[in-house]
């Protein structure tokens, strides 16, 4: 006897209708909920793409990477991105 399979589709996630002026929520992140995913996903690796080389190994990550200096003429949120690129960390985590 065959031991049984048990399946669940899950509904997909509930994603409230878009507002003309959603507060108190960062644009980029909101934004990014009403994308297409795979445009998202193309966009991620395209600049994954543009760091690596096919011929040579990719550069370690620095130590410290809050040690350099960042541009202060950035906007709040796109500096905060930065950061949390820096870092490996986001939205997209991949450390190769």
């Amino acid at each position: 006897m065959q031991e049984p399979i048990y399946e669940y589709d899950f509904p997909p996630p509930y994603i409230r209708p878009q507002e003309w002026f959603p507060l108190k929520r960062p644009f980029n992140t909101y934004m990014d909920k009403y994308r297409d995913e795979k445009q998202i996903a193309k966009e991620y690796l395209l600049k994954k793409l543009k760091k690596t080389h096919p011929f040579r190994k990719p550069d370690p990550p620095p130590k410290y990477p809050h040690a350099f200096r960042m541009d202060l003429n950035l906007p709040s949120w796109l500096r905060v991105e930065k950061k949390k690129e820096r870092l490996g960390w986001g939205r997209v985590n991949e450390h190769s």
